[in-house]
């Protein structure tokens, strides 16, 4: 029987573009709390790129003619 190996590779840019919250203006932060917004950004933003990544795998695995759920395993 012969096994074949494949690797998906998928990169999403990304870019945060803005941070603001209750329209105060970010320079008159103090570093503490710019620091908790861009530390919110960015998770935020990870999540959306990991749950791209799980719709492409998902959708590249039943491309390729995998049964649905078999390809949620490759990572």
């Amino acid at each position: 029987m012969l096994h074949k190996t494949a690797k998906i590779g998928i990169d999403i840019p990304l870019e945060i573009t803005k941070v603001s919250r209750d329209n105060n203006n970010i320079f008159n932060c103090r570093a503490k709390k710019v620091s908790l917004l861009v530390t919110e950004a960015y998770k935020d933003a990870h999540q959306k790129s990991v749950q791209a990544m799980k719709e492409r795998r998902s959708d590249i695995a039943q491309s390729l003619g995998m049964p649905p759920g078999l390809g949620d395993g490759l990572k």
